[in-house]
């Protein structure tokens, strides 16, 4: 999942969100798990203007690192 997560971010800073989105949702079908994708991916949602999308992976992506780091 790693190279679609990278993919997504250099699209996020070109400006690309929808393309950011593609490779993001890639990626978390690879790695469900993955907060900081999860966290990509709401901002991708967010600059495309789904602000329920966007809310609902920050919060996963939130609740997923709380997770990772008291279960490390």
């Amino acid at each position: 999942s790693g190279p679609y997560i990278l993919l997504g971010k250099v699209e996020l800073r070109k400006g690309q969100p929808d393309l950011a989105a593609g490779f993001l949702e890639k990626a978390l079908t690879m790695d469900p798990n993955n907060y900081s994708a999860h966290y990509l991916l709401g901002t991708a949602y967010k600059q495309l203007g789904r602000e329920a999308d966007s809310k609902r992976e920050i919060e996963l992506s939130e609740n997923l690192h709380k997770q990772k780091t008291q279960n490390p």
